[in-house]
């Protein structure tokens, strides 16, 4: 009796041509910067950055009938120390990757073009990232751990859970104060758990305990340096030097703080523009950096206060806000950054920051040469390329003082 199994080797086999993303790219607060910054062009020497702590002049009364009128003063005035950090983004194909997706009859796309036309957008993904961190390279933070078919699994924290990290990108487990390199080679992330809040890696973590932390690839030793992030200049931080000055000799650097210590409501947003407002005269435009969920806890203390005076003759109406990337709070703007600290919410002065650059974003060149073959163990060639973007710059902002942060914000959950 013929069956369809008779003639299947005549059927074509269809690929659907959409090529849909599983993952996100978003870098908006690093673009936001960047579009408002100032760049510096450096050199490999120090870049200095100076500051007025005081004008000085003494203010004091005094005996006009042949008094002493006493002595004066004049102005302090310190400076920051800065440089650019390198950081490189490799791409690697093999020869039959290109050679089996090249034309449009072997594939729905080109692997070269697909790598091509997404690297700086991926780059630029973890650029923002980055810039979501404290300067230590921290990108995910442990509450526990276990061991499954020979990976290790990480249960993350509620602040960043899984959202820094992407799917096989290369990292190193450091113990929680970062004075243990627990890798000695990078691990792959193997695997992101986004409702269990956790990430697998590509193998075991030797020594592994429920605080570890997850860094980028490239650093090593204790306390390994980083690139400069939007939590190192806005911290609760009193002690210890801000790009070489010292926060206790100069507390005019410290960024200001409120301590919600609960659900976010507008006062914390009066309270924080309040103590910018004591201390600095011109506050410029400032923006609040949100994550979605504090962005959905702002939206329902706004719909729990609404009063909805309904007719009988109307329609259901719906409540909740539009979703919007830009919003009010506190009377000034606010924005949306899915790689934000869930538990707080910054107020910046975009004209404030600016970048220490050494070199632009740009893939890396030798002559004229951006694709470069590999050498297998022979030393003869491999049957595969290698390409990098590169970029030597590094963030800062001149006055954390101006701007601040509500943290211990509670994370809503419905």
């Amino acid at each position: 009796m013929p069956t369809n199994a008779d003639v299947v080797s005549l059927q074509q086999e269809k690929v659907r041509a959409k090529l849909p993303e599983l993952f996100e790219t978003s870098h908006f607060l690093s673009a936001e910067i960047e579009s408002n910054a100032e760049v510096e062009i450096v050199s490999t020497r120090d870049y200095r950055i100076p500051i007025v702590i005081s004008y000085g002049g003494d203010y004091r009364t005094f005996n006009p009938d042949s008094g002493d009128m006493g002595r004066g003063s004049g102005p302090i005035t310190k400076h920051y120390v800065t440089s650019y950090f390198p950081i490189v983004f490799g791409i690697e194909l093999s020869n039959l990757q290109m050679y089996a997706t090249a034309k449009s009859e072997q594939a729905v796309k080109s692997t070269f073009a697909l790598v091509m036309a997404k690297a700086m957008e991926q780059f630029q993904a973890q650029e923002d990232a980055s810039l979501h961190t404290s300067g230590d390279g921290v990108i995910a933070t442990a509450t526990a751990t276990a061991v499954e078919g020979g990976k290790q699994v990480y249960t993350l924290d509620t602040a960043f859970g899984p959202q820094l990290l992407r799917r096989q990108m290369p990292v190193h487990v450091y113990s929680n104060d970062l004075a243990t390199q627990r890798t000695t080679a990078a691990l792959r992330v193997e695997a992101i758990r986004i409702s269990a809040n956790q990430v697998v890696l590509s193998s075991t973590v030797t020594g592994a305990t429920a605080t570890d932390k997850i860094l980028f690839d490239g650093v090593s030793g204790a306390t390994p340096s980083w690139k400069k992030g939007l939590y190192l200049f806005l911290s609760t931080l009193t002690t210890g030097n801000l790009m070489s000055l010292s926060r206790s000799d100069n507390p005019e650097i410290q960024s200001n703080w409120i301590a919600a210590n609960g659900l976010l409501n507008g006062v914390h947003g009066m309270l924080l523009l309040d103590a910018i407002e004591q201390r600095r005269n011109d506050l410029g435009n400032l923006t609040a950096v949100f994550h979605m969920k504090q962005r959905s806890s702002w939206y329902k203390a706004g719909i729990n206060i609404s009063e909805w005076q309904r007719g009988k003759s109307d329609a259901m109406l719906d409540i909740v806000p539009k979703r919007a990337r830009e919003f009010q709070f506190a009377g000034i703007r606010a924005v949306v950054d899915k790689h934000q600290d869930r538990t707080r919410v910054d107020i910046l002065n975009l004209k404030r920051w600016g970048r220490a650059l050494l070199k632009q974003l740009d893939w890396y060149t030798v002559g004229s040469q951006k694709i470069f073959p590999l050498r297998g163990t022979s030393g003869g060639l491999a049957a595969a390329i290698l390409m990098y973007l590169e970029l030597h710059a590094d963030w800062y902002t001149d006055d954390p003082g101006a701007q601040g942060f509500i943290s211990g914000l509670t994370v809503p959950t419905a």
